[in-house]
């Protein structure tokens, strides 16, 4: 996308180096005394190694002239970015290198310009809110289960009122994907990449007619390749519960 990348994004990759360093810049502005004691300079020690040699380390200025320019108070902010920058940038530039040419490979760089990074984000990852009714209307059904069959009616009324969170492990447990395509979930796809709908079924006979002692009867269970979800035939309080129950476990 060409967007600039901030020093907070090495908190995506190295939380504890950011946070080390985010400290570092507070302390040594609440208390200038620290300068001495901490006696750093604007450059780094890299360790290195050459045809599988021994490690050699050698000092990197992060500025021209940087192992001789003290870190103050005055020039934390400063020094605290060049730091993040270098380990940003160049601990990862092989990785980011081969990264984006395999991704370039597959969409070409052009079109990329055409979306924002929020855009870009939710093509990526998919709609973040799910809409219950899209989800019903683009929902096929096996065996004896149709939409307005008791059970589905009350699995439909159960995740209606559920929170994003739960209907994303719900969704998760059954496809694999934690939220719908930008489209909605006629666009859902299955793993060969062909548009596959979710499928809400009845366990099987041979479950359901268990020993209810064996609680096979009273379990969900999901096939993530056919986008399928097999529940009990139940009441509604629980069939709830052991939707709950199951997702929680899993989760």
């Amino acid at each position: 996308l060409a967007s600039p990348i901030s020093p907070a994004a090495l908190g995506l990759i190295d939380e504890s180096l950011y946070r080390s360093v985010q400290r570092l810049r507070e302390q040594l502005s609440a208390d200038p005394s620290l300068e001495d004691a901490l006696d750093l300079y604007f450059s780094v020690d890299v360790t290195s190694s050459v045809d599988g040699g021994s490690p050699r380390t050698a000092e990197v200025d992060l500025v021209k002239g940087g192992r001789e320019r003290r870190v103050s108070s005055e020039n934390v902010g400063e020094y605290s970015e060049l730091l993040l920058r270098h380990y940003l940038f160049e601990d990862y530039r092989n990785t980011l290198s081969f990264l984006l040419d395999g991704l370039f490979e597959v969409i070409p760089q052009e079109l990329f310009s055409i979306f924002t990074e929020e855009e870009l984000a939710q093509v990526l990852e998919g709609e973040k809110q799910i809409d219950v009714a899209d989800w019903r209307r683009n929902t096929v059904y096996t065996n004896e289960f149709h939409d307005e069959h008791p059970v589905v009616q009350a699995f439909w009324s159960i995740v209606g009122a559920w929170s994003t969170r739960q209907r994303s492990l719900l969704l998760c447990f059954a496809t694999g994907y934690a939220y719908p395509p930008i489209l909605g979930f006629s666009q859902l796809k299955g793993p060969d990449g062909r548009t596959m709908p979710f499928c809400l079924s009845p366990l099987p006979y041979c479950v359901r007619s268990a020993s209810p002692s064996s609680l096979l009867p009273y379990q969900v269970r999901a096939h993530t390749c056919f986008h399928k979800l097999e529940i009990p035939m139940v009441e509604r309080h629980e069939l709830e519960v052991i939707l709950l129950s199951t997702l929680e476990s899993e989760n």
